[in-house]
């Protein structure tokens, strides 16, 4: 668990962040705003660049700071553990992003007897044998940390006798207000943690009129 003083400060990098709509603040500003002693902000951001929470950038008058991914995952994890403790869940969350090639792996995996079962019975529909891939854009990234802290409608692993197939975590989702489908984070993914993959009972791509580039709005609906 990450050190009072050190969440605190995370906690205020990120609050001005969002305050000013940016993806980094300088920490001139994080001093003013907040009243934080130079040589006290300096040794918090030396401790949380050590764990990869935050990466900071030499510019002419100091430096400028941002929060990493592994930043918003964990300050969405104790996020996610106030609204458990407080019952506050959030209903949906709603994510946008671009579209993207991936390795074309997605329908071989899909169409796996093992899947396809699981899919239909804890999902309720028949999914395509593919996958969209989104890039989420940054400013959604904790949103996306966040996601992953609650619990998911879990594709059981399995053995075809060949090969070993790993457990998926599964969200339902509604793309574009109009296409129900799910969400899908494999334990072993090839992407980031910017990426998501989803499915549906229809071909994404030619439904919606999708190309690379694209960009694609959908609702996460949390499992309860």
């Amino acid at each position: 668990m990450l050190k009072p003083y050190l969440f605190f400060t995370l906690l205020k990098i990120a609050e001005a962040l969002i305050d000013l709509n940016k993806q980094e603040v300088s920490a001139s500003f994080l001093i003013k705003k907040f009243n934080i002693p130079q040589q006290t902000l300096s040794r918090h951001l030396k401790e949380l660049k050590k764990l990869g929470l935050v990466e900071t950038v030499k510019i002419s008058k100091g430096e400028t700071v941002k929060v990493t991914v592994k930043g918003y995952k964990e300050l969405a994890l104790i996020q996610a553990l106030l609204e458990k403790t407080l019952k506050v869940q959030p209903n949906e969350i709603k994510l946008e992003g671009k579209v993207f090639s991936g390795l074309g792996e997605g329908s071989y995996y899909i169409s796996q007897p093992g899947y396809k079962k699981q899919f239909i019975e804890k999902l309720g529909f028949n999914p395509y044998p593919g996958t969209l891939n989104v890039k989420i854009e940054e400013c959604y990234l904790r949103r996306v940390s966040l996601l992953k802290c609650y619990p998911s409608i879990v594709i059981e692993g399995f053995s075809n006798g060949k090969r070993s197939f790993g457990s998926v975590n599964c969200y339902k989702a509604l793309l574009e207000d109009k296409i129900e489908g799910a969400v899908i984070s494999a334990l072993r993914s090839h992407y980031g943690e910017d990426v998501l993959e989803i499915i549906a009972p229809v071909n994404l791509r030619e439904t919606l009129k999708l190309k690379d580039g694209d960009k694609i709005s959908f609702i996460v609906f949390p499992t309860r």
